[in-house]
């Protein structure tokens, strides 16, 4: 739905249509979402690299102006199935269309690139861990492109469950929704 600007004394007097080229510098010009409640439970090994996470992750915009900014924003819980047993747990975005990965930490050494890390502390394999990344990156062209939050862990043959407890039960065991929004902002 186009954006309208009211001018005039009358109520409904449109005198102008909202376009990219018209909106102030920091102005929303589209927002997409990706958003599912299946749980992605993945098999021993899945993310000894970098790997995708699921395919129903995945975020698509064709930006309007090669000038504007895109506001990845990101979330979802997930569990591993090592119960006691600690381990980190690098997340990054990437851009599956141009083979890139998106808003990482710079060279440093032999160190991995990612957009976060975190440890999870979890007592059993019912304890969630969250996640809420975002990333601020040029549009840089107009071109349609995919995105998709990459996963690794330093477990060896480590299990995951993504949106949902291992166990299933109605005691502390969860189910939650996946979120993945992209926001172009007028640069």
């Amino acid at each position: 739905m186009a954006l309208t600007k009211v001018i005039g004394s009358g109520i409904g007097t449109v005198t102008n249509t909202f376009t990219d080229t018209n909106v102030p510098v920091g102005s929303v010009v589209q927002v997409v979402a990706t958003t599912t409640t299946d749980a992605v439970v993945t098999s021993a090994s899945a993310f000894n690299s970098f790997a995708e996470i699921s395919s129903g992750y995945r975020c698509a915009i064709t930006p309007k102006s090669a000038n504007n900014f895109l506001l990845l924003d990101c979330q979802f819980c997930m569990n591993q199935h090592a119960g006691t047993t600690t381990f980190i747990q690098h997340i990054k975005f990437y851009d599956v269309t141009n083979s890139a990965d998106v808003f990482v930490g710079e060279s440093a050494g032999s160190r991995n690139r990612v957009t976060m890390v975190t440890r999870n502390s979890d007592a059993d394999v019912n304890d969630p861990d969250s996640v809420h990344m975002r990333a601020y990156i040029s549009a840089a062209s107009t071109n349609a492109r995919t995105y998709t939050p990459y996963f690794h862990c330093e477990q060896t043959g480590g299990e995951f469950d993504f949106g949902r407890s291992n166990s299933d039960g109605s005691d502390f065991q969860w189910t939650t929704p996946y979120l993945f929004t992209i926001t172009e902002i007028k640069g």
